[in-house]
Formats: structure tokens, C-alpha cells, sequence
């Protein structure tokens, strides 16, 4: 006796193939997030240094004016490095919190995939004891 086939198999193939790919969409978005968590830190680490440099802008002894002017000139720019990784930070952190966003959307998707996946599994599983259980009975 030939065993029937499974009348969801094209249903159960598309549940795998679905949750495959939603699995695919959320290793790629955990890769985005993570390059944007590592270009803030840069950002962050880089604010530090200048921060540093600014903060250690001091007179120590007598200098000459071109000494104050060329400090002046060098507190300046690091000013304005300063005012410009506030504003790269700014809009990397608006980046970072666009790419948790769709990672915890990619998660939501990968999680409903599975769960398609695993009811049609169950179906398959319950409908295969039952053909089994069919066969026995007419074996008996």
C-alpha cells in the first residue's frame, strides 16, 4: 500500500523557505546594527581624544605671542572638530537607533516565520501518526 502524500508539502516548503529567509534578514540587520554601534563608539572615542587635547591647552610657562596665537588658532580648530563629531554623532546615533529598530522588526518576522513553520510542522507530524495509524488499523 502507498502511503498518501502530504497535502501541505507546497504549504510546509514555503513555511521553511520563509522562515530561511527571514533568518537571512535578521543576520543582516544584527550586521548593520553592529557596524553602527562601531562607527559611534569611533565617534565617541575620537570626541574623547579632542576633548583631551582641548583640556590640556594650558600656559605652563612665559610664551611668546606667536605661541598664544598659534594655541588660540589650535583651540579653534579643535572647537569646531569638536562641534563637527557632535553633529556626526548625532546623526550616528539617529542611525543606530534606525537599525535597532529594524533588527527588533527583522526578529518579530524571523519569530512569526518560525512559528508558521513550526504549525505547519505539528499538522505534518500530527497528520503523518494519523496516516500510520490508518495503516495499522487496516493491517490488523
Amino acid at each position: 500500500m502507498t502511503s498518501p502524500r502530504y497535502p501541505l508539502d507546497r504549504l510546509a516548503a514555503l513555511r521553511t523557505q520563509s522562515a530561511g529567509e527571514r533568518a537571512r534578514d535578521l543576520a543582516g540587520a544584527l550586521t548593520a546594527e553592529a557596524a553602527a554601534e562601531a562607527a559611534l563608539a569611533r565617534l565617541d572615542a575620537e570626541r574623547t581624544r579632542r576633548q583631551a587635547a582641548l583640556a590640556a591647552l594650558t600656559l605652563d610657562a612665559p610664551v611668546t605671542a606667536a605661541a598664544l596665537v598659534q594655541r588660540d588658532g589650535y583651540r579653534a580648530r579643535l572647537v569646531r572638530e569638536l562641534a563637527d563629531l557632535d553633529a556626526r554623532r548625532t546623526a550616528a546615533a539617529q542611525h543606530l537607533a534606525q537599525r535597532q529598530a529594524d533588527t527588533a522588526r527583522a526578529r518579530a518576522d524571523a519569530a512569526q516565520a518560525r512559528g508558521e513553520r513550526d504549525v505547519v510542522d505539528r499538522h505534518r507530524a500530527d497528520w503523518d501518526d494519523g496516516q500510520r495509524k490508518a495503516r495499522d488499523r487496516a493491517d490488523d
